[in-house]
This record gives C-alpha cells, structure tokens and sequence, in this order.
C-alpha cells in the first residue's frame, strides 16, 4: 500500500482503509452518540438503510 504510486483511485482506497486520531475530539463529532455518529459515517459512505440496520 504505501509503495504504489499515488492516483485518485488509489487515495480512496488507502483513505478507506486509515483513520484519524483528533487532538480534541469533542470538537469533531457531529452527533452526540457513538451510534448516530457511525450511522451518519455509513450514509456517507453509501451504505444501503437495510445494512446500516443490520450494522
């Protein structure tokens, strides 16, 4: 992963497969729950309603 040539293809990928660690995390959440917050990431990401059920 980290030797390949760089495209935007690719980023998606390495980007899908990364996280990030907030200094201050409080501040970077959108929702008050761990559950809303997840769901929210799912939508995004393009997960069906009946996955993010499932979840």
């Amino acid at each position: 992963m980290f030797r390949e040539k760089l495209t935007r293809k690719s980023m998606k990928r390495i980007a899908s497969a990364i996280g990030i660690v907030f200094q201050q995390p409080e501040h970077q959440f959108i929702h008050v729950t761990v559950e809303k917050e997840l769901r929210h990431s799912m939508e995004i990401e393009g997960w069906k309603e009946e996955a993010i059920k499932e979840g």
